[in-house]
């Protein structure tokens, strides 16, 4: 009796290679959304060292170019960002603070 063909074993390890690369992927990037929306949890007060130092350890960059000074209420925003492989894009974490405290964070994906 004769097995498969050579022709068909391999078919078969390609799309198994492919299979085990989307879900890897997969999970990685659900395991990242987790973690960004975890930033719109921060604590007001919070210092923005350390906000900047957690998403600087998950691979975010911060922005300086666009970072905002005080406004009328003397609350600053400093823009953080994490460069995605595409098709997904970039994702932003954008805090708020006052004297070196966080009073929010938000986070941001574009379309």
């Amino acid at each position: 009796m004769k097995g498969p063909s050579n022709a068909y074993m391999g078919c078969a390890l390609v799309v198994l290679m492919l299979m085990t690369t989307c879900g890897v992927c997969g999970w990685s990037m659900s395991r990242g959304l987790v973690q960004l929306k975890r930033f719109e949890e921060t604590r007001p007060g919070t210092s923005v060292e350390t906000v900047v130092h957690e998403a600087t350890v998950l691979g975010f960059e911060r922005r300086p170019a666009d970072d905002l000074g005080p406004d009328d209420a003397g609350v600053s925003r400093l823009e953080l960002v994490k460069r995605n492989y595409p098709p997904v894009g970039p994702w932003h974490v954008r805090v708020f603070h006052v004297d070196g405290g966080v009073t929010s964070v938000t986070t941001w994906i574009p379309d």
